[in-house]
């Protein structure tokens, strides 16, 4: 029998799908919207066009509707053309709210197999839909049409299957994490290490030939594709389009603060926060190199990699934070601790509040300071509740 959650998020995804079917323009816009670089970028890839050309994308997002002089632009490498592609093979708007649907569905099945992956109680399993939908940045994804439960479910999707040793499909599932490879940066070496360590050498093979297939994918119809990007990202934009790059934009990282503070037009110095983290990660690899178990690890490498990303990292893309959050409130649970738990719902509750003050501001600079509080508030809590060594084929 299917459990109350489950129950309640197939609910919750059918009625957002109905109401997007009886008005499919509701949620639609196209202002404002990731979705729309996405769609367009998709779109172009399709027709064997550069999807990283600033023109390109003005005039499909125009044709959209989209109204500003500038276009939205695509910074994520080729491979995540395949789904992009997809999309574009049908209306804008159709595309739009299937994947809005898929975007619930995709994070409320990843919070419930969290919850069960860190061994929160059954009964309690309700617990994990109020905790996804007060996430702020699961709604912040969805507002701007976000890849990121793609890359969520292939956390996740890890996690579950590294412990039934899986390993093809573990290393599988994780490809789908490198749509967005700059946020989770510590997981990369991390896997590496661990798979030649623990000759769970299978992992890495499946990573490498998901990911082989998600770049070739958009060459069917653009061989070039991946030298559009290069350009992209290699040569200096024209001066009237350099606020639009990556490298001029005020994004909520440690980085951005170094570079404001000390050398505006130093994009490089984006990068020590990320030299840093990647110190700490060898320490924190050969600290642990006897017991690495993901279900203890990986929280804190995402935690980890989103404090100190070299660029990006807006409050949306938190939504890589949620198996932190539900290792948390699973470890929580266990303990049944009042105290606890009260302190612990006070603070997500104050960081969802700040998450989406913050978000209404000109600019999200100030939650460069949100993710380390996530960060000191998970070391604290679990340092405070016990941990139950995670078994294979759980």
């Amino acid at each position: 029998m299917p459990r109350f959650a489950v129950v309640i998020a197939i609910v919750l995804v059918l009625t957002l799908a109905a109401g997007l079917a009886v008005v499919p323009t509701s949620l639609g816009d196209p202002h404002n919207n990731d979705f729309t670089a996405y769609w367009a970028a998709g779109w172009l890839n399709l027709q064997g066009r550069d999807p990283y050309a600033a023109a390109n994308l003005l005039e499909v997002e125009r044709s959209l509707g989209w109204r500003p002089s500038n276009p939205l632009m695509l910074w994520n490498p080729p491979w995540i053309l395949g789904p992009l592609m997809l999309a574009a093979a049908v209306d804008f708007t159709l595309a739009r709210n299937i994947w809005l649907v898929l975007q619930l569905a995709l994070s409320l099945g990843s919070g419930i197999a969290l919850w069960r992956y860190f061994r929160g109680p059954a009964q309690f399993e309700w617990v994990s839909l109020p905790l996804m939908l007060l996430f702020a940045p699961l709604f912040l994804s969805m507002k701007y049409g976000q890849i990121g439960p793609l890359c969520l479910v292939g956390l996740t999707g890890f996690l579950v299957f590294e412990r039934r040793r899986n390993d093809l499909l573990a290393g599988a599932m994780l490809s789908l994490a490198a749509m967005k490879p700059h946020l989770v940066y510590m997981v990369w070496p991390a896997v590496l290490m661990w798979s030649v360590t623990g000759g769970r050498w299978k992992v890495p093979v499946g990573l490498v030939g998901a990911g082989l297939a998600f770049a070739t994918a958009p060459m069917l119809t653009n061989v070039g594709v991946h030298g559009d990007f290069l350009r992209m990202t290699s040569d200096p934009p024209p001066p009237e389009l350099a606020g639009l790059f990556i490298t001029q934009q005020d994004s909520p990282t440690l980085g951005w603060q170094l570079r404001k503070w000390f050398a505006p037009g130093l994009f490089s110095l984006q990068y020590v926060p990320t030299i840093l983290g990647m110190a700490w990660l060898a320490w924190y690899g050969w600290r642990h190199r006897r017991a690495w178990d993901w279900s203890q690890r990986l929280p804190i490498l995402l935690l980890a990699s989103l404090c100190t990303a070299a660029y990006g990292a807006w409050p949306a893309d938190s939504l890589l934070l949620l198996p932190a959050v539900m290792a948390a409130s699973a470890s929580l649970a266990r303990a049944g601790s009042r105290n606890l738990i009260v302190i612990a719902s006070v603070v997500f509750l104050g960081l969802t509040l700040a998450t989406f003050a913050i978000e209404r501001q000109t600019t999200t600079e100030a939650y460069v300071w949100v993710r380390p509080a996530y960060f000191l508030a998970y070391v604290m809590l679990m340092r405070r509740t016990p941990w139950e060594p995670q078994s294979p084929h759980s």
